[in-house]
């Protein structure tokens, strides 16, 4: 695992680059050739569903590393890792490990997810996330401290065929609602057609809602709600270099609920791209709980139908929009989900040089005085 340093001090990031090495204890995967009954869950007889692997006993730095092949069934971690040694889970070639959640079997108010942590301190890089058609979470984290690291992703089609209150999500890591959890790392994920089956607003692509947490270099687009939101009780929380298009309710939603006594604080809204939204930035929905030290900076803001940087329908945002600039970010091509810039895009070279991973979404190093805004340098 190639471990990016991000400029600003004290903040760690991660770009899952290629497979990490060997660690404590490696489970072995293989949907092709593997046998729940018979494997011992080594690299030369392994299991056969990941469910079988996590379902042992694991302990602080093993790993569970799964081969290329499609995995239908609902994966439940119940192991805990440390800030240390966290549990890695770990598809070998990425992207090629494809989960299907169905034949789910947690807790009913958990929702139907692909992928449900119930420890701390778990990563899940370079998978294919989806869900049947009864899905409502990509990966739901339902530890009580958090901690975990979300990192390559392809996460999609999840319907979210009830509207519910606490509606649904590609990637929610915090779903506990515990104030003492947080301290997630999501990077470099491609996140799409989310919540589309009723196109429920109360959807996100990317949720979080404790302290700390990091959303980076994420790709967000065709959600039925919110593209990122960080609400409920979010505190010191980085939310940059992503790029999110064609967000039904709101592209970037920050903000508090009237229950939580905790100010939403410290949290920095930078370089990224927002386009083809209803809404640009939103602070959401009680003016009276945010706390001191929000930035938005340096953001690249397009065709968003109802505003840029807006809170709620009236009163002001905790503080203003600084630096951004709203042109068309002139994508490859949208339309096929290539949200690499052209040649000529505004976005090029017109990063603030805050909070700069060493690498973009593919891996592509990053120009650390003049980086481009949003998921992908150019």
């Amino acid at each position: 695992m190639r471990r990016v340093v991000a400029a600003a001090a004290g903040l760690l990031w991660l770009a899952i680059l290629a497979v990490p090495p060997a660690r404590a204890s490696d489970y072995y995967v293989d949907a092709k050739r593997g046998d729940d009954g018979h494997g011992k869950g080594t690299s030369s007889a392994p299991w056969k569903t990941i469910g079988k692997a996590v379902g042992r006993t694991l302990h602080p730095g093993d790993s569970v590393r799964v081969a290329a092949g499609r995995y239908d069934e609902q994966v439940v971690v119940e192991a805990s890792g440390t800030s240390e040694a966290r549990i890695m889970i770990v598809c070998q070639e990425a992207l090629q490990c494809r989960i299907v959640g169905q034949h789910y079997r947690a807790p009913e108010n958990m929702g139907h997810a692909a992928i449900i942590l119930l420890g701390n301190y778990i990563e899940i890089l370079n998978f294919d996330i989806s869900t049947d058609a009864s899905g409502m979470l990509g990966v739901l984290g339902y530890g009580m401290i958090g901690g975990y690291v979300i990192s390559g992703n392809y996460v999609h089609d999840i319907p979210v065929p009830e509207c519910l209150g606490n509606g649904g999500a590609g990637i929610d890591p915090e779903g506990t609602h515990a104030l003492t959890s947080g301290h997630s790392i999501i990077s470099g994920n491609r996140v799409t057609r989310i919540g589309n089956a009723t196109g429920c607003h109360h959807t996100s692509g990317i949720y979080v809602q404790s302290d700390g947490d990091q959303i980076l270099n994420n790709i967000v687009s065709d959600t039925a709600g919110y593209g990122i939101q960080a609400y409920h009780a979010p505190r010191n929380v980085i939310i940059a270099f992503n790029t999110v298009d064609r967000a039904q309710n709101g592209g970037i939603v920050y903000g508090t609920s009237d229950e939580v006594l905790v100010p939403a604080a410290n949290t920095r809204v930078v370089n990224n791209i927002v386009s083809n939204s209803l809404w640009g930035f939103q602070e959401c929905c009680n003016s009276a709980a945010y706390g001191e030290g929000n930035l938005y900076d340096h953001n690249l803001l397009f065709n968003n139908s109802k505003g840029e940087c807006v809170y709620g329908s009236t009163g002001h945002m905790s503080s203003p929009c600084t630096g951004s600039v709203r042109l068309d970010p002139l994508y490859v091509d949208a339309a096929r989900g290539n949200y690499h810039l052209r040649s000529d895009s505004p976005a090029i070279g017109s990063a603030s040089p805050h909070y700069v991973p060493s690498t973009d979404a593919d891996g592509t190093p990053r120009t650390q005085a003049r980086s481009s805004v949003g998921a992908y340098e150019h």
